[in-house]
């Protein structure tokens, strides 16, 4: 689940929505927070098909980097899951030598 609940259509965070740390609280299971970059530029919003480099080699992929980050334990306390969920979004600095 995307915490904005959708793609934002800027490639910047958008605001998160609880609905994450409702269902994890609800069903007592812990949420994996799960950074994902790179994926605008391989398919921006409103296409239908991921899009590719063109270089002299042909078409080439995008690089896309995910970053995990520990599990969070659901609590009743949802704004201190909904926090710790954004401090990991907020800390995480993705690079393609940390993934590889």
């Amino acid at each position: 689940m995307f915490p904005e609940g959708t793609r934002s259509r800027s490639g910047g965070m958008g605001r998160m929505r609880k609905g994450a740390a409702v269902l994890a609280a609800r069903h007592h299971v812990q949420i994996i927070p799960i950074r994902v970059s790179g994926t605008r530029d391989a398919m921006p919003p409103g296409r239908f098909w991921p899009s590719r480099l063109r270089g002299r080699n042909g078409a080439k992929r995008h690089s896309v980097d995910i970053c995990f980050g520990d599990p969070i334990a659901p609590t009743e306390d949802l704004q201190a899951v909904m926090n710790t969920v954004q401090h990991f979004f907020d800390d995480v600095e993705v690079s393609p030598a940390q993934q590889r």
